[in-house]
């Protein structure tokens, strides 16, 4: 249900086959977007469906007991780019991810990897900031390991909630990745925990000056959950680091489905 009693509206999210209810957002006395974590259970014969799909695996890492699960894509050569993504407040992560990846590869063999966060399509244990972030890096840092891969063949992708999570591993890993797309970024959100009385701040502003990075921003002109002027403070704190895009036509959830934001973030992929 609901929380608070005043500036309270629903988000009605796309998901691959329905639409579902995401949360409730809403400013609180400080200003800071808030929103209800989207935790949503994944059968176990779901998640194989999902890794059983053509040239896709799944992937598990262990943390500390919690069991995360992932989907990866690898090329049939190992010279090519690879793509991460991090997404945002999905019900099912793991099926929109691979949706996305899918998308944004077009007819590249690229490699592609993305991982339900903690809580999220039968990850266990439970969402904080610290935990996202540091289960993200390491994610990262899989991925170059198990792959053989550098820094400078690894992309990574993010939408919404992602993103702070992704400028995170940007800024901290010791060998970052060669470009970073954000899809409609915040300055800094809360995220609840189940308890109005309990906040988690996510932020991208903590990260920014740590990023050497290429990075691409795409925001959507209509998009009222983030608005654009989100994208446009992080692009003006990157600097001469970030490039920033306005997409005219895109809200908020159907910017991570756009053709226009694909290409130009596969655009922006080819030529790094």
């Amino acid at each position: 249900m609901p929380f608070g009693r005043k500036g309270k509206f629903w988000l009605a999210a796309t998901s691959f086959a329905s639409l579902a209810a995401l949360a409730g957002a809403w400013l609180h006395g400080v200003g800071v977007l808030s929103f209800g974590y989207n935790l949503q259970p994944l059968s176990e014969e779901a998640y194989r469906t999902l890794a059983r799909s053509p040239g896709w695996a799944p992937l598990t890492l262990d943390r500390d007991g919690a069991v995360l699960r992932g989907l990866v894509r690898r090329p049939s050569s190992g010279n090519t780019k690879w793509v991460m993504f991090l997404n945002g407040n999905e019900g099912h992560p793991l099926e929109t991810g691979q949706r996305v990846l899918e998308a944004l590869r077009g007819s590249n063999d690229w490699g592609c990897v993305v991982w339900a966060y903690r809580g999220y399509d039968g990850s266990g244990g439970s969402p904080s900031p610290k935990l996202l972030e540091d289960d993200a890096l390491r994610e990262y840092e899989k991925l170059l390991s198990d792959e053989s891969l550098e820094g400078r063949r690894v992309h990574l992708v993010a939408f919404s909630l992602g993103t702070g999570i992704a400028t995170s591993v940007a800024a901290r890993a010791s060998d970052p990745p060669v470009t970073l797309s954000l899809l409609a970024p915040y300055t800094k959100i809360d995220m609840l925990p189940g308890s109005r009385f309990v906040r988690h701040r996510y932020t991208t502003l903590d990260f920014l000056d740590g990023i050497r990075s290429h990075v691409l921003i795409v925001h959507g002109e209509r998009d009222t959950v983030l608005p654009i002027e989100q994208g446009r403070t992080v692009r003006s704190r990157l600097g001469s680091r970030g490039t920033f895009l306005a997409e005219p036509d895109s809200g908020h959830l159907d910017l991570q489905d756009s053709a226009a934001a694909h290409a130009a973030v596969r655009a922006f992929i080819e030529r790094n």
